[in-house]
């Protein structure tokens, strides 16, 4: 599948979780006018949570996507760089540390090196970011 077929799926996806989303604040609001209604209002709340996650997901799939195309249109791509991204898509900021510890679980092995080298790399690309704050995090850009 190619990636703007996927792109197009990650949006109906979206589309269909705000949807669903918003269905589920609905009946919230209706179960709560009704006596009795806290113990399936509150599992309802627990299911939107969950579809938030879904939600977050995507958001997640679509910045690896957008890292995998640059970097392929830069000649960039293979694969401890898309494992260091989509490390950060799945677990949010990491260190270098923290990155070489996955990345040994992944592939077997990995070097605290070339992680920092391509991390490095990744940042001039715009593709990650160092979080601030208290020691050396990385994750991906916003934007």
């Amino acid at each position: 599948m190619k990636d703007r077929e996927l792109e197009e799926k990650l949006k109906n996806l979206e589309e269909k979780i705000e949807e669903l989303s918003s269905e589920l604040k609905t009946i919230k609001s209706l179960l709560d006018l009704i006596p009795g209604g806290d113990l399936i209002s509150f599992l309802i709340h627990i299911l939107s949570l969950g579809i938030s996650f879904q939600g977050d997901l995507t958001q997640a799939f679509r910045k690896v996507l957008k890292a995998k195309r640059i970097l392929t249109e830069k000649g960039l791509y293979d694969e401890i760089i898309l494992s260091i991204v989509n490390l950060l898509a799945v677990y949010g900021p990491l260190n270098i540390s923290e990155l070489t510890r996955l990345l040994r679980k992944i592939r077997g092995r990995a070097s605290r090196r070339i992680v920092a080298e391509k991390l490095e790399m990744l940042e001039k690309l715009g593709l990650v970011e160092r979080v601030k704050g208290k020691g050396k995090k990385y994750k991906l850009t916003t934007n």
